[in-house]
């Protein structure tokens, strides 16, 4: 478990006690985040290879995926920063919006298996 350093008697201290073990994690939260993009690819995949919902949503889904895959390494290796990383996610933030209204509303057709 991670302990913030005790504040020191300065208004600026608190406030870099509260930030620094948000600093020490965020080479793990990189790694998560790479972990996550490669598991929403096979996911958007497998999505798009059932056809289980709309071809351009299933595209969509898997090309926002694949940018994070190759995007995130390079930020965590800081070879990637600015502006260019909060744009990066706006694709897969579309795709996550989409798909849940779509399994919200709609939902996914029956399997073969399932008997009415």
């Amino acid at each position: 478990m991670l302990k913030p350093n005790p504040p020191s008697a300065s208004a600026g201290g608190r406030g870099k006690a509260l930030r620094t073990p948000v600093r020490r994690m965020e080479g793990g939260f990189n790694a998560s985040a790479t972990f996550f993009a490669l598991g929403s690819t096979l996911f958007a995949w497998l999505l798009l290879r059932g056809r289980m919902i709309p071809a351009a949503l299933g595209w969509l889904g898997l090309i926002a995926s694949v940018l994070l895959v190759l995007c995130q390494p390079l930020q965590t290796a800081g070879l990637l920063g600015g502006p260019i990383t909060g744009l990066m996610r706006l694709p897969m933030l579309v795709f996550e919006v989409a798909l849940g209204f779509l399994l919200i509303i709609k939902g996914l057709p029956p399997g073969p298996f399932v008997t009415p």
